[in-house]
Protein backbone atom coordinates (compact mmCIF):
# COMPACT_ATOMS: atom_id res chain seq x y z
CA UNK A 1 0.00 0.00 0.00
CA UNK A 2 0.99 3.66 -0.26
CA UNK A 3 3.13 5.42 2.37
CA UNK A 4 1.90 8.72 3.88
CA UNK A 5 4.26 11.01 1.34
CA UNK A 6 3.54 9.29 -1.62
CA UNK A 7 -0.06 10.84 -2.95
CA UNK A 8 1.00 10.04 -6.50
CA UNK A 9 -1.95 9.60 -9.28
CA UNK A 10 0.40 7.09 -11.64
CA UNK A 11 -0.49 9.47 -14.44
CA UNK A 12 -4.07 9.44 -14.24
CA UNK A 13 -5.87 12.90 -14.21
CA UNK A 14 -6.52 14.11 -10.19
CA UNK A 15 -10.07 14.78 -11.51
CA UNK A 16 -10.23 10.47 -12.72
CA UNK A 17 -8.56 9.55 -9.49
CA UNK A 18 -10.66 11.65 -7.24
CA UNK A 19 -13.80 10.33 -9.09
CA UNK A 20 -12.41 6.38 -8.87
CA UNK A 21 -11.52 7.31 -5.32
CA UNK A 22 -15.56 8.58 -4.08
CA UNK A 23 -16.53 5.60 -6.38
CA UNK A 24 -14.49 3.06 -4.37
CA UNK A 25 -15.28 4.76 -1.15
CA UNK A 26 -19.28 4.99 -1.54
CA UNK A 27 -19.03 1.21 -2.63
CA UNK A 28 -16.66 0.92 0.88
CA UNK A 29 -19.46 2.49 3.21
CA UNK A 30 -22.21 0.24 1.36
CA UNK A 31 -20.69 -2.67 2.34
CA UNK A 32 -19.30 -1.64 5.99
CA UNK A 33 -23.30 -0.73 6.79
CA UNK A 34 -23.85 -4.39 6.27
CA UNK A 35 -20.89 -5.35 7.94
CA UNK A 36 -19.44 -7.36 5.20
CA UNK A 37 -16.35 -8.01 3.32
CA UNK A 38 -15.36 -7.23 -0.94
CA UNK A 39 -12.57 -8.98 -2.53
CA UNK A 40 -10.36 -6.92 -4.47
CA UNK A 41 -11.41 -8.13 -7.65
CA UNK A 42 -14.57 -7.64 -6.88
CA UNK A 43 -13.93 -3.98 -6.17
CA UNK A 44 -12.54 -2.61 -9.16
CA UNK A 45 -16.36 -3.62 -10.56
CA UNK A 46 -17.65 -0.74 -8.57
CA UNK A 47 -15.41 1.86 -10.02
CA UNK A 48 -15.88 3.31 -12.96
CA UNK A 49 -13.54 6.41 -13.71
CA UNK A 50 -10.44 4.11 -14.06
CA UNK A 51 -9.81 0.56 -14.78
CA UNK A 52 -7.08 -1.05 -12.49
CA UNK A 53 -6.11 -5.27 -12.54
CA UNK A 54 -6.40 -6.55 -9.10
CA UNK A 55 -2.43 -6.45 -7.72
CA UNK A 56 -1.37 -3.66 -10.04
CA UNK A 57 0.69 -1.61 -7.86
CA UNK A 58 -1.26 1.58 -8.35
CA UNK A 59 -4.56 -0.15 -7.40
CA UNK A 60 -2.83 -1.17 -4.16
CA UNK A 61 -1.53 2.56 -3.29
CA UNK A 62 -4.99 3.61 -4.37
CA UNK A 63 -6.54 1.57 -1.64
CA UNK A 64 -4.09 3.15 0.76
CA UNK A 65 -4.56 6.50 -0.12
CA UNK A 66 -8.59 5.57 0.93
CA UNK A 67 -6.98 4.10 3.91
CA UNK A 68 -5.15 7.15 4.87
CA UNK A 69 -8.00 9.67 3.99
CA UNK A 70 -10.53 7.42 6.33
CA UNK A 71 -8.37 6.83 8.93
CA UNK A 72 -7.32 10.77 9.51
CA UNK A 73 -11.06 11.85 8.88
CA UNK A 74 -11.15 9.14 12.35
CA UNK A 75 -13.58 6.50 10.16
CA UNK A 76 -10.60 3.79 10.35
CA UNK A 77 -8.78 2.06 7.79
CA UNK A 78 -11.71 1.59 5.42
CA UNK A 79 -10.36 -0.92 3.15
CA UNK A 80 -10.20 -3.38 6.25
CA UNK A 81 -13.22 -4.52 4.52
CA UNK A 82 -11.14 -5.77 1.18
CA UNK A 83 -9.87 -8.82 1.28
CA UNK A 84 -8.45 -11.82 -0.79
CA UNK A 85 -11.50 -14.18 -1.79
CA UNK A 86 -9.51 -17.52 -0.68
CA UNK A 87 -7.49 -18.50 2.30
CA UNK A 88 -7.22 -16.57 5.09
CA UNK A 89 -9.53 -13.85 3.45
CA UNK A 90 -7.70 -11.74 4.75
CA UNK A 91 -6.67 -7.83 3.39
CA UNK A 92 -3.31 -8.41 2.19
CA UNK A 93 0.41 -7.62 3.51
CA UNK A 94 0.27 -4.04 2.28
CA UNK A 95 -2.98 -3.18 4.58
CA UNK A 96 -0.81 -4.27 7.29
CA UNK A 97 2.02 -2.60 6.31
CA UNK A 98 0.04 0.36 6.38
CA UNK A 99 -1.34 -0.25 9.88
CA UNK A 100 2.00 -0.33 11.45
CA UNK A 101 3.33 2.67 9.97
CA UNK A 102 0.14 4.42 11.26
CA UNK A 103 1.24 2.93 14.60
CA UNK A 104 -1.36 0.17 14.96
CA UNK A 105 -0.25 -3.14 16.57
CA UNK A 106 -0.35 -5.76 13.69
CA UNK A 107 1.73 -8.29 14.63
CA UNK A 108 -1.18 -10.75 15.44
CA UNK A 109 -2.93 -9.82 12.41
CA UNK A 110 -6.81 -11.37 12.59
CA UNK A 111 -6.77 -9.55 16.14
CA UNK A 112 -6.19 -6.18 14.80
CA UNK A 113 -8.09 -7.02 11.54
CA UNK A 114 -10.66 -7.81 13.46
CA UNK A 115 -10.64 -4.85 16.02
CA UNK A 116 -10.14 -2.64 12.69
CA UNK A 117 -13.40 -4.27 11.12
CA UNK A 118 -15.23 -3.32 14.32
CA UNK A 119 -13.57 0.40 13.93
CA UNK A 120 -15.07 0.91 10.24
CA UNK A 121 -18.26 -1.05 10.94
CA UNK A 122 -19.39 0.95 13.95
CA UNK A 123 -18.20 4.16 11.94
CA UNK A 124 -20.49 3.74 8.92
CA UNK A 125 -23.28 2.85 10.79
CA UNK A 126 -26.53 4.38 9.39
Amino acid sequence: MVSAKDRSTHGYLDSEWDQAKEEAKAALRKIARKQGTISYADLITKIDAIKFEPNAKEYLDFLGQISLDEDDAGRGMLTAIVTHPEGARMPGPGFFDLAAYLGRKTADKATFWSDELKRVYLANKR
